[in-house]
């Protein structure tokens, strides 16, 4: 009863923060798309950044769901289809984020 009782109230604030990360994420795709202004190198290579943060906030919700319905232990196989897009995304904000610094 304790665990679950923890789990809720991770499961909550995962839920606050993906929300302030996905408000975040969308303001700047879209000001980055709005202004032209901001149609630079290093801004478009940030909005690309956003883009892959916001699959992976997408996998955290459903993470957070998961954790609501009690549903979050699953088998490897189906652990691992469900995290692929997750690494993926992970992975290429990585390396955009070294091109950031590189440029």
């Amino acid at each position: 009863q304790k665990k679950k009782l923890n789990l809720t109230s991770v499961a909550i604030f995962m839920v606050l923060l993906l929300i302030l990360g996905m408000l975040g994420n969308l303001n700047l795709i879209y000001a980055t798309w709005k202004f032209k202004e901001l149609r630079n190198r290093n801004s478009l290579l940030v909005a690309i950044i956003a883009i892959f943060d916001s699959i992976s906030e997408v996998h955290e919700w459903k993470k957070a769901i998961e954790i609501f319905l009690n549903k979050s232990i699953m088998k490897r196989v189906n652990c691992y289809q469900s995290i692929f897009l997750y690494c993926y995304s992970f992975n290429m904000s990585t390396v955009t984020i070294l091109f950031l610094a590189i440029d």
